[in-house]
């Protein structure tokens, strides 16, 4: 499970990271994102020395994990999903936020896991 910075993610990071069974990883491409942003944060300097600013590097490196077979077979397996609904229109006023992040979803989703 990935979830973005300054949600409910260091609950679900801790909770799921109590599990001998789940791989936990905080905030894999943080490093990437003050990279990309320029964003002045107290930890600039420190978080990019503990982790990789390449994006390409941090995909490969969480989902080229021995455990991400298994994880990815058992998501897949799974039945306890809804079915596929397309997303609805994007909110006005949003639109310029979903067309600045798209190319990115798209790099990403190039690298994703197929059974």
């Amino acid at each position: 499970m990935w979830s973005g910075p300054r949600n409910i993610s260091t609950a679900m990071m801790r909770a799921w990271g109590s599990r001998a069974d789940t791989a936990v990883t905080d905030e894999p491409f943080y490093a990437c994102y003050l990279a990309e942003t320029g964003l002045a944060h107290p930890m600039r300097d420190r978080v990019p020395a503990a982790q990789s600013a390449e994006w390409d590097a941090v995909a490969r490196d969480v989902l080229e994990r021995p455990e991400a077979a298994h994880w990815y077979e058992r998501v897949n397996a799974s039945t306890g999903f809804a079915p596929y609904r397309p997303p609805g229109p994007v909110p006005a006023g949003l639109e310029e936020i979903v067309a600045e992040c798209r190319p990115h979803c798209e790099r990403l989703c190039a690298h994703r896991l197929e059974t």
